[in-house]
């Protein structure tokens, strides 16, 4: 490819491709910076690294549908895991092997291998802990497809229903392979450029918080309008659904002897209703749907129909002033509340004076809305939410209360809406 006038032998800048088959070969295209004076070799060098992917370039060949993956400039591109640059992170669990990442395979194959880019592409992720759970056997083309990531296919159970699979699959690796942690993606899902990252470092609260039961990627009040700080985590009531990591201890505890009461609805309907559980979820969601569940009801038009926020940093640390361990979390929201400007909405203008008095009181304060008893009843949370855009479908309860409050950020902004029985409410003066 390179050589010079007066050399003896090879210059050791030398490349030939040699085509497929019937195929003409690839071009040449290296890029690199070369000495004055090149030296000769009497024997051919060593051949410049393989950088082609051949095993790509053949599924690509035999199989369509699966949009720039096979496009010409990525056909012969590799897959290889992106590497960890957070040091601070390097012993973190949730990149070793006390760790699975289970992904639950959707029906589109186009948009599993969309979900299994957006993991590759996580700092740190090592594809030995990954296991793609399919609903299908003698899948080959699937199961071809997530080779080529170098994940592992966890199958077996042949389910009737998504739900049942996604319950059965956790307990199977649980009971197969013990990891101390899992990672659960669902199906139809991407991930946001820091999703293992974010996890990463909130992993640690379960060493430090015996309240906390699993730890969510996906914000149910994460509307535009009302998530922007990626910095926020935010503790509330419930089990998370879309994304999430929690315990084998947990899993194992609640779910013995094949008891699966606590899972008997969708995921995004609420596990372990009859439970106090509580979770820890990010202002901004690390994890985005790409296609909503089936059905037209309330909730699934509440839930995945509108526009939402999406992380697309990589490794964005959560700042330490948001603590999430419940004795400093509950500190820090009593504090920052009892600084914060403070208004005493009436049902009879609740939004039009709920929303103009965040827009005109001090930009440098947050902001804490109290509903008082003489005025709001036990749906009073519905009807705050309602008016800020947040999840308030008719006939369920609001998502995202912790303490009986609920907090959303404007512009970075944090606004607390307070119930009348949450230990944050003050009377008015």
């Amino acid at each position: 490819m390179v050589g010079q006038r007066g050399i003896r032998g090879f210059s050791g800048f030398e490349k030939l491709n040699i085509g497929e088959k019937t195929n003409w070969a690839e071009v040449v295209d290296e890029r690199f910076c070369l000495p004055r004076r090149l030296t000769g070799y009497l024997s051919r060098p060593d051949p410049l690294p393989e950088t082609r992917n051949v095993p790509r370039l053949e599924f690509c060949q035999k199989h369509i549908g699966y949009g720039d993956f096979c496009g010409p400039e990525s056909k012969l591109a590799p897959l290889a895991p992106a590497k960890l640059a957070d040091v601070t992170l390097v012993n973190s669990p949730i990149y070793s092997d006390l760790t699975v990442v289970l992904v639950m395979a959707p029906p589109s194959r186009n948009a599993l291998r969309m979900l299994l880019e957006t993991l590759l592409g996580q700092p740190g992720v090592n594809p030995r802990q990954v296991m793609v759970s399919l609903r299908k056997t003698n899948d080959s083309e699937t199961e071809r497809l997530i080779k080529l990531f170098n994940f592992h296919i966890l199958s077996g159970r042949i389910e009737l229903d998504y739900r049942t699979h996604l319950v059965h699959s956790i307990t199977d690796v649980f009971e197969t392979l013990h990891p101390r942690y899992i990672v659960v993606i669902e199906e139809n899902t991407v991930l946001s450029p820091d999703f293992l990252h974010y996890l990463a470092t909130q992993e640690p609260l379960f060493e430090v918080d015996s309240t906390i039961n699993a730890i969510g990627a996906w914000n149910d009040n994460g509307y535009v309008g009302v998530s922007s700080d990626l910095t926020r985590v935010h503790r509330v009531d419930g089990f998370p659904h879309q994304g999430f990591l929690t315990t084998r201890s947990f899993w194992e505890a609640n779910t013995k002897n094949g008891d699966y009461s606590c899972c008997l609805t969708e995921s995004w309907e609420g596990w372990f209703p009859k439970q106090k559980i509580i979770s820890v979820v990010p202002d901004v969601s690390r994890i985005a749907r790409i296609s909503p569940p089936a059905g037209n009801g309330g909730v699934v038009r509440e839930m995945f129909h509108r526009p939402r926020e999406f992380s697309r940093q990589s490794e964005l640390k959560i700042e330490n002033n948001f603590p999430a361990a419940k004795d400093k979390f509950d500190a820090y929201m009593a504090s920052t509340v009892s600084k914060a400007a403070k208004f005493h909405p009436k049902t009879v203008d609740l939004c039009p004076s709920s929303l103009n008095f965040v827009e005109t009181s001090p930009k440098e304060l947050s902001v804490a809305l109290m509903m008082d008893k003489e005025e709001f009843n036990e749906r009073s949370m519905n009807l705050i939410a309602k008016c800020f855009g947040l999840f308030a479908a008719n006939g369920a309860r609001p998502r995202g209360v912790y303490n009986e409050s609920i907090s959303l950020t404007k512009n970075k902004r944090l606004v607390v809406l307070v119930g009348p029985n949450s230990p944050l409410y003050t009377p008015a003066a």
